[in-house]
């Protein structure tokens, strides 16, 4: 066999070898919720979102408790939003 020829099914060979092995691993594992993610998800939930943001920011004792009432109120206003957003999603266009 040529040496060509020989150095041409090895390599193919290995290409195949390379995608079967690559083709049966598991996916990889999911990782953490991070940024926008993450305030998406803590938004939610005020307590959630207060203690994320307490962690990100190293917030004081005084700090969360100012910011407590402000995330209520975001969380209140986003809810009232949504809402709004879904009746009107909901409503049937006139004709």
């Amino acid at each position: 066999m040529p040496t060509k020829l020989r150095w041409s099914t090895v390599t193919l060979l290995v290409v195949l070898i390379t995608g079967v092995l690559l083709a049966g691993q598991n996916p990889a594992p999911q990782t953490p919720q991070q940024g926008h993610e993450a305030m998406g998800a803590a938004a939610n939930n005020t307590d959630a979102h207060l203690q994320m943001l307490t962690e990100k920011l190293n917030l004081t004792d005084e700090q969360r408790t100012k910011l407590k009432p402000i995330l209520q109120d975001q969380s209140q206003q986003q809810q009232a939003f949504t809402t709004i957003l879904r009746s009107r999603q909901n409503r049937k266009p006139p004709g």
